[in-house]
Formats: C-alpha cells, sequence, structure tokens
C-alpha cells in the first residue's frame, strides 16, 4: 500500500512498480496456497486488520493494471464482507479468540481499526469494480464507529476520539491514537466519494 502511494508521487521511479508487483505476486501466491471451498482467504485465520490484503491487492491493480490481482482482491474481500456481516450489521472479528478456519468466530471484543480498514478496502473495491454492494458494505462498516451497540458510541464527537472498541460488557473506554486515527483515514476516504452523511 505505501509503494502505491509512493509511486503516486514518484511516477519517475520504475523500481517501484516492479517492487509492486513482487509483493503482489507473493500475496496472491499465498491465496493459492491458504485458500479453499467456502475459505476464500489467505491464511487460515482472520485476526484484525484483515481487509489490509485484498486492499493491497485492490491497489496493486490500480498500479499495473494486472487481472490477477483485482480477481483475488475481489474474491477474498467478498468473503471477507460476508463473514463480518451478520444480520445486517458489520460486526468486526472479536480478538477474544478471532476467527480459525473450522472453528466459530470470536464477537467481542471488536477493535475499531478493523471496521476502519474494512471501510478503506470497500472503497477501494468499488474504485475499481463499480460494485454498489462494496459501497455499501463500507458504510456499514463505517457505520460501526458511529451506530450505537449497547447503548454506546464508540465516536466520541465531543471529545475528539475514537475508543478502542466493545466488550461484551459494553465499550472500552481507552481511547488510543490508533483507532482515532483508523477512524479519521475510513471517514476522510468516504468523503472523497461525496457518500457520507
Amino acid at each position: 500500500m505505501g509503494l502505491f502511494h509512493y509511486q503516486k508521487a514518484y511516477p519517475e521511479d520504475q523500481n517501484i512498480k516492479l517492487n509492486i508487483i513482487s509483493l503482489a505476486d507473493q500475496l496472491n501466491g499465498q491465496f493459492e496456497l491458504a485458500s479453499s471451498q467456502g475459505w476464500d482467504w489467505f491464511e487460515s485465520y482472520l485476526t484484525y486488520c484483515n481487509a489490509r490484503l485484498p486492499h493491497s491487492l485492490f491497489l496493486a491493480y490500480e498500479a499495473t493494471g494486472e487481472d490477477r490481482y483485482l480477481q483475488v482482491a475481489s474474491k477474498s474481500m467478498k468473503f471477507l464482507i460476508k463473514t463480518q456481516i451478520i444480520k445486517g450489521l458489520f460486526v468486526p472479528i472479536g480478538n477474544r479468540g478471532w476467527y480459525k478456519k473450522g472453528s466459530d468466530r470470536a464477537i467481542y471484543d471488536q477493535q475499531s481499526v478493523e471496521a476502519a480498514c474494512t471501510t478503506e478496502a470497500a472503497i477501494a473495491a468499488f474504485r475499481n469494480t463499480n460494485g454498489r454492494r462494496l459501497l455499501k458494505a463500507a458504510y456499514e462498516a463505517l457505520k460501526v464507529l458511529r451506530r450505537e451497540l449497547a447503548r454506546t458510541n464508540v465516536v466520541q464527537s465531543r471529545k475528539r476520539s475514537c475508543c478502542d472498541g466493545i466488550t461484551p460488557q459494553g465499550l472500552n473506554q481507552k481511547q488510543s491514537a490508533e483507532a482515532t486515527l483508523s477512524y479519521l483515514q475510513a471517514r476522510l476516504n468516504f468523503e472523497e466519494l461525496n457518500q457520507i452523511e
């Protein structure tokens, strides 16, 4: 992802595209090794910041035009969205056990950074495929940072911060820089599309 942005800033550097191809090929190879029927993922588990993997392949496609990156990015993103949408709501993988292939997925503790990463990846997916369903997934992921769950709001507007996540007992009161910056970055990505409420 960093190379994609570096390439935009320094398009004359020809080594960047070669490095993007090398890293994207490694991700595609890992997907081929780990994925199976019903498990379209790069590893045998889902933890946090999961969407960064398909997101990086969407950016690799943008940088190179190589369709093989778009195919794996789309397939893995579809799997991730399907896994994290429960009854129409985006529910991030919880860190109390994560989600191992063949096991039940953990619901809590949900992390703000996962919602933010998924928002950004879904926007990149939409930008490259024009799939309206992906834009809806981006909106649902961003909403998790603003919605009420157990009578709590993850984003603390008055304090201009974002709580780390949601536990079975309610809101995790810790307001880390990671959570706040993740929310702001996701929101900025959404506002670039002029889709924010």
